[in-house]
C-alpha cells in the first residue's frame, strides 16, 4: 500500500502491489494492524498528509511512503482521522511539511501535532455523528434518498405557503 491509495480518508484498492512473502518478512516492521492511522508521507502539496485508518481489510498489509501511527488503544483511530482533515489539523500538518512540487512530512515531526482528545465515550460520539454524515454524503443508496425526501417536503411546505389565500369576503 502506498500514499496513491489513500483519497479522502479512506484507503483504495488501485495500485495495489501484492508482494512475496520474503519481501514481506523484509520489511515486516511496516506491517500493518487493524487500527493503525496512516498519513501519506510524500506527495503533492494536496495530497501529503491525506490520512486514512487501517480496517480488517488491510490487516497483514505492508506500505511504503506513509506514516504509522498505531493507535494502542488510547484513543479512537477515526477520531484522529477526524481531526486531521478538520482546517485546524490541515493547519498543523502543513506546518510541518517540507519541500517544493513534492512535499515531505518527516515521521519524527508528526508528534508535533497537538489533537484535542476529549474522553473515549465522547470521541465515539463524535465519529458515529460524522460516520453517519459521511455515509449520507458519500452512500448515494442512503444520501440520494434522504436528499429526496427533504426536497419532497421543502417542496411541500412552499406548495403549501404559496397556495395558501386568504378568503376575500
Amino acid at each position: 500500500m502506498q500514499g496513491t491509495n489513500i483519497h479522502n480518508g479512506v484507503i483504495s484498492d488501485n495500485e495495489i502491489i501484492y508482494v512475496n512473502k520474503e519481501f514481506h518478512a523484509q520489511h515486516i516492521r511496516t506491517e500493518l494492524k487493524s487500527d493503525d492511522i496512516l498519513v501519506v508521507q510524500s506527495g503533492t502539496p494536496s495530497h501529503v498528509g491525506e490520512c486514512a485508518v487501517v480496517g480488517e481489510k488491510y490487516t497483514g498489509s505492508n506500505c511504503h511512503a506513509l506514516i504509522v501511527m498505531s493507535n494502542g488503544g488510547l484513543c479512537n483511530s477515526k477520531y484522529i482521522s477526524y481531526y486531521l482533515h478538520t482546517q485546524n489539523g490541515k493547519k498543523q500538518l502543513k506546518k510541518i511539511t517540507t519541500g517544493g512540487t513534492v512535499r515531505h512530512i518527516l515521521a519524527s515531526a508528526i508528534g508535533k501535532i497537538v489533537v484535542p482528545i476529549p474522553s473515549i465515550e465522547e470521541q465515539e460520539r463524535i465519529v458515529s455523528i460524522l460516520d453517519r454524515f459521511d455515509k449520507l454524503c458519500n452512500d448515494i443508496s442512503e444520501g440520494l434518498p434522504a436528499e429526496i425526501e427533504a426536497r419532497r417536503k421543502q417542496y411541500e411546505y412552499y406548495r403549501d405557503k404559496l397556495l395558501n389565500f386568504k378568503e376575500v369576503k
